[in-house]
Order: structure tokens, then sequence, then C-alpha cells
């Protein structure tokens, strides 16, 4: 489901099924986009349970950011974090990783254009490093398009370092079948120094009338895996054909081929399902959605997915979200509910109020149980803006997992920001974390404190740069663990930036840095404030051509937004 909030912003949401008892899996996700001028950024995040519940779940978040600087310049910022138990083979980025790349496309005259692409990758489990550069040409040669270039690779583990370099060639061009437009490629990639290291992909789509389209996709993998790169031994095949149609506004339909895994086993499913999103009255929509999927070959079977969105935003001083959803395979019965509120207090203060139930029922074994309740409060004074905040807490409950047993959680923090001079802010959080585990007659209780903060330079009126670190402490202070870093931030109009920085020292911790921004390593963020400016744009009032200020800082991460709000 997609829907278009202003001219600017679209959110979107969605969800996959597969019940099959060993192989299947749930796939919830949830998207925002940011297009205005030459700017778009876009930002989802997905979560994915397993029907074998003795495969470990897992969550994912991507981030991409496309900036046109002139008519022959044109760069592109991507970010991906998949956890452990993320197998999603069309999700973009394996699992149990973490990466980043970064694109430069310069048009050197109306024939010739050069690429040039950075790119970082690092494994969660083994912290295994991949890093190559890479550069190529795009000559057009009539409606052929043909691509040539070199990479350099270098991979880190802890056995071993290894390096190596690879050429790369391909071709593109349009095709029109019986007036029917389209286009085809291929690619090819060889490792210089070991011919067995290679990788061959094609691809195609067309547009079979206004509003219907075709595409597939078939790509045969030896050793090349993660940054782009070519490890040890791997090889795969996929494939993937499909149809898409719009068939009235705000409304499409869909048919889709799955095939999975190598060609001597593979699994074969087909896809249909049909989402929209219709206004009752201005303000006032609905969003239901139905996605069927029938088992062809292999391990597949069949399931049914329904769900129902309402979003009420006719007050122009708060928002009301609700959402239900069920789905149903051979082995187990799913149940959610969802329901969010929103409401601008006055010119200074903002609240949020959220709850969010999940049941599943399994065909054997125990129903399990989650529950999370939010409430957000906010402040940014609209006269001097000299000081922001924000308070959260939360409650979380679960039972019937088989993991750390029946557990309650109760987390509260809160983010400071002061603008101590016009070009220098401190920002802070102090976070806190009781937990009460039980699990076979055994009892346990755990507790967690967090504290970060950071300094922040503004350059220019939208570039700005920062030093932060932080504390976890845990066992009564007994045991602490530091983070410390460097970061830099573009403000991509008011209220809304992107940033880039780097951890030497780090920590995890899931609940009170849900968005990792103390984790050892690389990160990227995407963030809006959190404020009762949010709400203009719900009302289509959004301010956003403003010029902007230096007020950038007491940001919450927009993929916690997206799954907050965007639902």
């Amino acid at each position: 489901i997609k829907h278009k909030l202003n001219d600017t912003l679209r959110v979107g949401a969605s969800y996959l099924m597969d019940e099959h008892a060993a192989t299947g899996k749930n796939i919830a996700g949830i998207s925002a986009e940011y297009k205005k001028d030459d700017l778009r950024v876009t930002a989802s995040a997905a979560a994915m349970k397993h029907q074998d519940t003795t495969k470990k779940n897992g969550e994912a978040v991507r981030l991409a950011i496309e900036k046109k600087w002139n008519q022959d310049a044109n760069t592109i910022l991507r970010y991906g974090r998949a956890g452990i138990g993320y197998d999603n083979a069309s999700g973009g980025i394996s699992a149990g990783r973490e990466e980043a790349a970064i694109t430069h496309k310069q048009r050197i005259n109306d024939t010739i254009s050069v690429n040039i692409e950075g790119l970082h990758s690092k494994d969660q489990s083994s912290n295994a490093i991949q890093q190559s550069l890479g550069v190529t040409s795009d000559i057009r040669q009539g409606e052929w398009t043909l691509k040539g270039g070199v990479r350099h690779i270098e991979q880190q583990n802890s056995a071993d370092n290894d390096s190596l370099n690879t050429v790369i060639v391909g071709a593109k061009r349009p095709i029109d079948i019986m007036e029917r437009k389209g286009n085809i490629s291929v690619e090819y990639e060889q490792d210089i120094g070991n011919i067995d290291r290679k990788r061959i992909a094609l691809g195609s789509d067309m547009q079979l009338y206004d509003k219907i389209s075709i595409y597939g996709r078939a790509e045969r993998i030896n050793s090349l895996s993660g940054v782009s790169g070519l490890s040890s031994s791997e090889e795969r095949d996929t494939l993937s054909l499909g149809i898409k149609s719009e068939v009235m506004e705000n409304t499409s339909v869909y048919s889709e081929y799955r095939l999975r895994g190598a060609i001597d086993s593979r699994d074969m499913e087909a896809a249909s399902g049909i989402r929209g999103t219709y206004e009752v009255e201005k303000g006032l929509s609905l969003s239901p959605r139905i996605e069927l999927v029938n088992g062809l070959k292999g391990n597949t079977s069949d399931s049914v997915a329904v769900s129902l969105g309402v979003k009420d935003i006719r007050d122009t001083n708060s928002r009301k979200l609700a959402r239900l959803e069920a789905r149903h395979d051979d082995t187990r019965d799913y149940y959610g509910a969802e329901g969010t509120y929103v409401s601008r207090i006055d010119e200074r203060w903002g609240a949020l109020v959220k709850d969010t139930l999940r049941i599943t029922d399994p065909s054997t074994g125990t129903t399990q149980y989650s529950n999370v309740f939010s409430v957000g409060l906010a402040s940014r004074p609209r006269t001097d803006n000299k000081h922001n905040m924000l308070f959260l807490y939360q409650n979380k409950e679960k039972r019937g997992f088989d993991d750390d047993g029946d557990c309650s959680a109760h987390i509260l923090s809160t983010h400071q920001n002061y603008e101590a001079d016009k070009d220098k802010t401190i920002s802070g959080r102090v976070a806190g974390k009781t937990e009460k585990c039980e699990k076979g007659g055994i009892r346990s209780t755990s507790e967690a404190i967090l504290l970060d903060g950071r300094y922040i330079w503004d350059v220019t009126n939208r570039w700005d740069v920062d030093l932060h670190g932080g504390v976890l402490a845990t066992d009564s202070f007994g045991e602490k663990q530091y983070s410390m870093g460097l970061g830099a931030n573009y403000l991509v109009r008011k209220n809304l930036r992107v940033g880039v920085g780097y951890n030497v020292k780090g920590f995890a911790e899931n609940d009170l840095d849900s968005e990792g921004y103390n984790k050892q390593g690389v990160y990227v963020g995407l963030q809006y404030k959190f404020d009762e400016k949010d709400f203009a744009w719900i009302t289509d009032k959004d301010d956003g051509n403003a010029e902007p200020q230096n007020d950038d800082n007491n940001n919450e991460s927009i993929l916690s937004k997206v799954k907050n709000w965007f639902k």
C-alpha cells in the first residue's frame, strides 16, 4: 500500500506471507519517500518472522539519498542493515550484514560518462570487512550503451586478508516489440587472478500498456558475494518474473512468480494480491490489502493474508491511525492490532500514544503474545528555540516465546538539546531500562542505563559536524561499555537532515539505542524533528520550503518515526 501525504512525501506498507512449515516466513515492511526538486530520500524498515520457530527472526532497514547537482553530475548514497534472521533473498541485503555505498556519475560529453563507486560491508557475526573502489565508463553507441571498467577489492577476516582486482563489462539497450517499449541488459564481472570467480546477470522489463508492465531478472553467481566482491566459494541462481497493473486511481493488482535457490533444488510460488487506499471523506481513508500465495514446486505452500488500515486526519491538530491484520497458513494463525494517536497540545508541546498487539497461534505449541505500549512527549519553544526536550516511555510485554521466556520491560528516556551559541549545540540523552523475565520457573531481573551526548558545530547553514560519545552501564554500574566517534550531517530541508559517521569504539543495546548510533563502525542516519510542526504536512500546510535555520538538532531517527507513525 502506498499513499501520497503531500507533494513531497509518500508513505507505504507491505506484507508477504509464506505458510510452509519448514521454509515459510512472514515479512512486514513500511517505507517513506521524500522528493523535492533535485533531491530524493527514501527509507524503509522490515521485520521477518519464520514459520520454523527454531530459526531466528530478524529485522532490516534501508536508506537511499539521491542528489542531482546539475545536468551532468549525480550522487547516490545507500545504507542497509539486516539482522542475522532476516534471510530475504529479494531484500537487497544479505542476512547478518551492514553495508554502505556511495556512487557518483559524471557525464563527460553526449556519449561518455564515468561512474565512481565506493563500498563498505561488514559481517555482524564475524566482523569480517569488505571494501571496494571501482571506476567504470558508459559509452553510447547508437541504441547500445556499453560498459567497461575495473574494481579493486579488499577483504579482511579473522583468518586471512585478501586483495584482488576485477574487470567489468556489460551492455544495455532499449527494445521495441510490437510498439511496446522496454530494455534488456547484461553484465559480467571477472576476477583477474582467479578464473573461477565471476558473476553474470541478465535483466529486462517492458511496458505492455499505459498502466501494465512486466519484468524479469536472472543471475548466476560463482563466488561473488558481499560487497559486490569475490569471496571464498558460493554459487547460486535466482530468477523472478512478474506483472504489475494500476487498475484504477490508488488501486493496484499484481501477480508474480518467485523462484529461489539453486536450479537443481528450487522452490517456486505464485503470489497475487490487490491493494489500495480509498478516501471515505476528506481526511478519512481506508487501506485494505489481500494477498494469496500458491505453492507450485518444492518447499512452498498456500497462504492468505488480509489487512485493513484506517487513517483520520480531519482534525488539524491531531492524527489517528489504526490497523487490523490476520494471516492464516497450514501451521498457524496470526492476528495483529495497532492504534496510534498523535496530537499537538499547544504551540510548544506535542504528544504521541501508541499500542501494538501481536498474537500468534500455532497449530502445535504455545500461543505467543506480545504488546508494546508507547507514550512520547516533545517540547520545542517557538520563541527562542534554545532548549528542546523529548521524553519517551515504553512498556514491552511478551509471553510464550522460547528464547527469553515471559518478559516485562519498562523503558524511560529523555533527549535534551541546548543551543550554546548560534553555531554550537550540545545534545544529550539519558535512558534506563528494567526487565523481568521468567523461564522454566526461574526468574531474572536486569537493568541498564545509557548516557550519551554530542557536541555539534554548524559549519554552514546546511552542513554540521559533531563529536559524540556514550556509556552503557549494567549490573548496577559494575559493568560499563563506551562509544566514541565523529559524524557529518546535511540539512535537506527544515527539520530533516541526513548524516554519516564512524565510531572508533562502540556498544549495542537494542532497546535503549535501537538505531545503533553507539555501535562500532560506520553508521548512516536520516533524522526528523519530533515536535508540533510535524503536523503541518498532515493537512498539506507544510512549511518545508522555508529557508534552513540552525535548529536542526533535537532529532529522532526517521526510521523510528516510520515504525511509530507511518504504518
